[in-house]
């Protein structure tokens, strides 16, 4: 029997997203925000998403089917292949959503792996597209190569930032004609809203110190493993940070991770918030949350603080994307370019600055008049703007 109309068309316009995930907030954010551009445009379309099993029940909580292709073993490979042919048959596209996974840092066998999924999706004639993301450093000749083998097969890739842009010329020798610039999609993705966020917060406090400003801290645990007994830069730093905040007699501190996982695994944020707890010692005025949370929680909560000092790339775009001001512990190129799209790098700093300075760029945005909070609300609105081009332009592709 041939299929209906309407089943043909449900497979092309369904999609298969990479690079999401529910443990770290951001990633959650950029492909629930996928997913919905979807969903909104072409009602009854499907979207498959590349999960790690962990990530399984929040997928069904948002109707997502999921593959886990991480299986191991002989017949693990064998599965992994027979879902790869499952999602190609049922899926009209691949997108990618990932934030930060080709450079030097992260080696040359992921965009290897890359290559070959996207060429099965380009030889069934399905668009293949890469979500504006962070790309490079390319110092490496054999990753620069098989990004440069990524970018041929692909439909189209996006760059999120002016950096990123001049790694891909430089290893292409030029502008490689399916590359282009486009705002991060995250900037579209949208919270529970601020009732949700005020309830989350004073549940965290036991309903304690209402009428303090909250400051949300965001630390983030890849850098407190860093730290060696006798040598934690970065745990220090934090600290100071806290106790700055704290030395405002009208603020409370809420340690809020980025990355937070659903059941056992390895340690999340909230490691990383219980040990910054224990460096503060007791006091009723900083508060770890702990339990599991939504990327739409995350921002809600986020949405509420007065401001915010953090060090996750989309815990940052969360809080500037609601006109919250925020200082950036950074490590990467990507927060100089996010901050700089606000004219904000004076508001970074790191485990080099001396104390004058972190005190400084803590006070600036702790003891903010609302000045900055207008200027970010302007900027805010023409990324998200961008980002909701991106989608568009994503969309579009499975018109055919």
């Amino acid at each position: 029997m041939a299929k209906s109309s309407g089943s043909s068309d449900a497979q092309r316009t369904s999609v298969f997203i990479r690079g999401g995930g529910f443990a770290n907030k951001g990633a959650e954010a950029m492909l629930l925000t996928a997913g919905a551009a979807v969903r909104e445009r072409f009602p009854g379309s499907g979207v498959t998403a590349s999960l790690r099993p962990g990530d399984q029940a929040s997928a069904q909580e948002e109707g997502l089917r999921y593959v886990s292709p991480t299986r191991a073993g002989r017949l693990g490979s064998i599965l992994n292949k027979v879902d790869t042919a499952r999602t190609l048959l049922r899926c009209g596209a691949m997108w990618d959503v990932g934030g930060y996974q080709f450079s030097d840092r992260w080696g040359a066998a992921i965009p290897a792996r890359h290559v070959g999924l996207a060429r099965r999706f380009r030889g069934a004639s399905k668009p293949v597209v890469y979500f504006p993301q962070a790309w490079g450093p390319f110092e490496s000749e054999g990753i620069a190569d098989a990004v440069r083998r990524l970018l041929d097969v692909v439909t189209v890739a996006f760059v999120r930032d002016a950096a990123s842009l001049e790694w891909l010329d430089r290893i292409c020798q030029g502008r490689h004609p399916n590359v282009r610039e486009g705002h991060d999609i995250a900037w579209a993705f949208r919270g529970d809203g601020p009732e949700v966020g005020r309830g989350l917060i004073d549940a965290a406090f036991g309903g304690a110190h209402a009428e303090r400003r909250t400051v949300c801290v965001t630390p983030n645990m890849r850098m407190f493993e860093k730290d060696e007994p006798g040598d934690a830069p970065y745990g220090a730093m934090m600290e100071r940070v806290c106790r700055l905040i704290l030395e405002r007699e009208d603020t409370r501190v809420l340690l809020l991770g980025h990355e937070i996982r659903r059941g056992a695994g390895r340690p999340d944020d909230r490691a990383a918030c219980r040990a910054l707890h224990e460096r503060l010692g007791e006091s009723d005025r900083v508060a770890v949350f702990d339990r599991y949370a939504t990327a739409r929680e995350v921002k809600s909560i986020i949405g509420c603080a007065s401001a915010t000092v953090g060090s996750r790339y989309h815990g940052i775009v969360g809080a500037l994307a609601q006109g919250v001001p925020t200082a950036v512990a950074g490590w990467s190129h990507k927060y100089d370019e996010l901050m700089g799209e606000f004219g904000l790098k004076d508001l970074l700093f790191g485990t080099e600055t001396d104390p004058e300075g972190v005190s400084a760029v803590v006070s600036a945005v702790v003891d903010d008049d609302g000045t900055m909070s207008e200027r970010l609300h302007q900027t805010a609105g023409r990324l998200r703007a961008g980002a909701e081009d991106v989608l568009r332009i994503a969309t579009d592709l499975l018109e055919g």
